[in-house]
């Protein structure tokens, strides 16, 4: 399953979705290029969970903003997991996956 670009205009849609991980990356992090087809394989393996991606330097979320002010102080790639529209956990960096 590909994963969808967040923007403004979809963020509440996605994170609404019964499940859904949110990768949230800088353009030119490069762990963040590294850990993207992590993110890929994890999204072929599990096609009932919503997977998306949001470049924080390009995409400008208003909303993402709003909800996540402490943004300059986060370590990327960070990933987001949703459950039933509330965030259940928050992965700061990289993790390794087997």
């Amino acid at each position: 399953m590909a994963i969808e670009q967040i923007t403004e205009s979809n963020y509440n849609d996605f994170k609404n979705y019964s499940q859904s991980v949110l990768l949230v990356t800088i353009s030119w992090c490069q762990p963040c290029k590294a850990y993207e087809p992590i993110i890929n394989t994890l999204s072929n393996q599990m096609p009932y969970i919503k997977f998306g991606k949001t470049t924080i330097d390009k995409d400008r979320s208003i909303q993402f903003k709003k909800e996540y002010p402490d943004l300059n102080s986060w370590i990327f790639p960070t990933t987001i997991l949703f459950k039933e529209k509330k965030e259940i956990s928050k992965i700061k960096g990289v993790s390794s996956y087997p």
